[in-house]
C-alpha cells in the first residue's frame, strides 16, 4: 500500500488514476490547436462546417469538432494547356498564376477550394486564345493576361478566392489543324 499524506491508498487504484489522468491530458492536448497567422482553421462539428477559427489558440471539443487547416499565403502553380486561334492553329500554352485564398469563411460555405483555379485559368485561356489570331497573339499578350485574370476573378468572386497574377510564360504553335483561308485563296490563285 501507498501512503500519500495521510491516505492509503491500494496500487491497482492508483495505477487506474494515473491512466485515466493520462487519457484525460491526451484528450486535452489533442483538442487544443495552435493556428499561425496565416493559417486559419475550419471548424467541422459532427462533419457540419461551423466556422473559421485562429489565428492563435483554438480549442476543439474533443471526439466531435475536426479541424482542417487553410493557407492563407499565395500559391504558385504552373499549367499548359492546348488551345486553336480563330485561324486554325493549334497553340501550346504555359502559363503561370498566382492565387490565394482572401475569405476563408466564404470559401468553406461555396464547398470549393484552390483546386477550383488551375481548370478555370485553363478554359479561360482556351476561350480567350480562340477569339485572337496567331499573329496577333504577341501584340495582344499583356492584354490578354488582364482578360483572363479579371475574367477568372469575376467567377470567383463570392466564392474568398482571388487570382493574383496571370502571366503567359510560353506560346509554341504547332501546323495548323486546318489550312488557313488566306492560303486557300493564294493556292487558287496561282493554279487559275
Amino acid at each position: 500500500m501507498l501512503f500519500l499524506g495521510m491516505l492509503q491508498i491500494a496500487p491497482s487504484v492508483f495505477a487506474t488514476v494515473i491512466f485515466l489522468l493520462l487519457i484525460l491530458i491526451a484528450i486535452v492536448s489533442a483538442s487544443i490547436r495552435i493556428v499561425p497567422e496565416y493559417e486559419r482553421l475550419a471548424v467541422f462539428r459532427v462533419g457540419r462546417f461551423v466556422g473559421v477559427k485562429g489565428p492563435g489558440i483554438v480549442v476543439l471539443l474533443p471526439l466531435v469538432d475536426r479541424g482542417i487547416r487553410l493557407d492563407l499565403r499565395s500559391k504558385e502553380e504552373v499549367l499548359e494547356t492546348e488551345a486553336l486561334t480563330r485561324d486554325g492553329f493549334r497553340v501550346t500554352v504555359r502559363a503561370r498564376v498566382v492565387h490565394k485564398i482572401v475569405d476563408p469563411e466564404q470559401m468553406m460555405q461555396s464547398r470549393l477550394g484552390p483546386w477550383l483555379v488551375p481548370p478555370l485559368v485553363e478554359a479561360e485561356i482556351r476561350d480567350r486564345i480562340e477569339k485572337i489570331r496567331y499573329e496577333e497573339l504577341p501584340e495582344q499578350l499583356v492584354h490578354l493576361q488582364y482578360e483572363i485574370r479579371e475574367a477568372v476573378n469575376y467567377k470567383l468572386k463570392r466564392r474568398g478566392l482571388i487570382v493574383v497574377a496571370v502571366e503567359l510564360l510560353r506560346i509554341k504553335a504547332a501546323h495548323p489543324v486546318v489550312e488557313p483561308a488566306n492560303t486557300k485563296d493564294k493556292a487558287s490563285r496561282g493554279t487559275a
